[in-house]
Order: structure tokens, then C-alpha cells, then sequence
């Protein structure tokens, strides 16, 4: 992750575990999302009703590059139809991180209580949904995979798993099974209903008529995608106003 912040815990959660339970509250807290971090697994989404062109420009440098479009329930069903793995998908939340708990603005305060306080107490797995409000812009939803059974009792032990590296010869790249290891830390793949998946797909505003043309011949020569050419469309992102 290109920002520093991500996964750190923000300075107003460490002052709120302080006061609910001293100093050894907030040490079990901050070990148990430690520990969190290195069995939790991210496939990051834009959520949006349109385009967005700061997506493009951050993510669309090239103009042969394109978006697929899909909505939350499709992507979850595409996801479950052939994978046992515990998916979970959450909206990101974006607040002040370097702000003291009774120095944060209303909105960021609405984050802590709805993402990481509950009934059950502070919930470590959505401190994976918080981001800085730097990165507001993003809109971003996530789908988390989380091996919480392999969070270790003892601390030493997460220490371990840093170092963790994939058993039989297996490559990062290949698909795991659920079944009692860790993925190394560069991520798998998952096996997926693609044609679930996509509704639609978006090719770069800037892409040059030949790229646009390759695509859709391309795509609607697939047999195992339901996708014509009106399902394939280049971004109207910069083009000039009608009248």
C-alpha cells in the first residue's frame, strides 16, 4: 500500500482503548490487530454511480486501459459460486488520524462508533475499513478474506508468520484452499463467475479508435461472457458538450 497509514491505528482510537481500560487494553487491542493484519486478504473496489476521473488518472495511466463495472450483489455472487473462503465486503470509512479523540471533527467520530465500537466490545477487523480522509476521494469498498482461525494466541507466534512462505512448491500466483495455511503476503487468486461479474466494461476516454475496436471484436468473440458490443463502451469522460 502506497500509504504509509494503512493498517495503523489512529491516535484518537489508541486515547479512546486508553480510557476504557489503561494502558494493557490498548496493548491486547493493538496485538490482536497485528495479528489481524497478516491473516486479512483485500481486493479494493471504486463504489460510484458514475466515472470518476481521478480513478482514471490514478489507476487508467495507459489509454489501452479499461474498467469493469459491476454492482456489490454480483460481485458477491460471482465470488461465492465457486469459492468456500470467508469473503467479506465493507465500505470504507475515511477519517482524521493524527487528531486526539476530543479534537476530531463529528464525522470521524461517526466512523469510530459505527466501525469499531459494538456491543462485543472493539471490533479489529473493521480497522481494515478506515482510511485517512486524504483519500476520501477514492470511494472505496473492499472485499476482505480473513483466516481467523489461524490468529495465533501467543505473540510470538504472529512473529512467525511474517516470515511465512507457501508450503508443496506452491507460487503466490496459484489458487489456495482454505485449508489450514496463510498465503504469503503478495496475495492469490481466487476462482471466480466472471460473467457474473461484469455488467458492463469502460475503455479509457483517451484510447485511440483501433484500441476501442480491437477490444469489443475481442471481448465479443469470448463465449463464456454474455457481453455485446453496446456492453462495451468507451468513457465519454472528456469529450466535448452537446448541444
Amino acid at each position: 500500500m502506497r500509504d504509509p497509514y494503512e493498517g495503523e491505528v489512529p491516535k484518537a482510537i489508541k486515547q479512546l482503548l486508553l480510557s476504557k481500560g489503561g494502558s494493557e487494553n490498548l496493548d491486547i487491542f493493538l496485538d490482536m490487530f497485528e495479528q489481524a493484519r497478516y491473516i486479512s486478504f483485500l481486493n479494493c473496489w471504486h463504489l460510484g454511480d458514475s466515472e470518476s476521473a481521478a480513478m482514471w488518472d490514478l489507476y487508467g495511466r495507459s489509454d489501452r486501459s479499461i474498467a469493469i463495472k459491476s454492482t456489490v450483489g454480483d460481485l458477491a455472487d460471482a465470488l461465492i459460486e465457486n469459492n468456500n473462503f470467508p469473503f467479506t465486503f465493507g465500505e470504507v470509512s475515511y477519517m482524521d488520524y493524527k487528531s486526539g479523540l476530543y479534537e476530531l471533527d463529528d464525522e470521524s467520530l461517526n466512523t469510530i462508533e459505527e466501525k469499531i465500537i459494538n456491543r462485543k466490545g472493539m471490533n479489529a477487523k473493521q480497522m481494515l475499513h478506515i482510511k485517512r480522509d486524504s483519500f476520501r476521494h477514492e470511494k472505496e469498498g473492499r472485499v476482505q478474506i480473513q483466516f481467523i482461525s489461524l490468529i495465533a494466541q501467543d505473540y510470538e507466534e504472529i512473529q512467525e508468520m511474517k516470515d511465512y512462505q507457501l508450503p508443496f512448491g506452491l507460487k503466490p500466483s496459484e489458487n489456495v484452499g482454505f485449508g489450514g495455511f496463510v498465503p504469503d503476503k503478495s496475495g492469490f487468486n481466487v476462482d471466480i463467475e466472471i460473467d457474473d461479474l461484469i455488467n458492463e466494461i469502460y475503455i479509457a476516454p483517451d484510447a485511440p479508435d483501433w484500441v476501442v475496436s480491437s477490444i469489443k471484436s475481442t471481448l465479443a468473440n469470448r463465449t463464456d461472457l454474455d457481453l455485446g458490443f453496446t456492453d462495451v463502451i468507451q468513457s465519454e469522460l472528456y469529450d466535448p458538450p452537446r448541444e
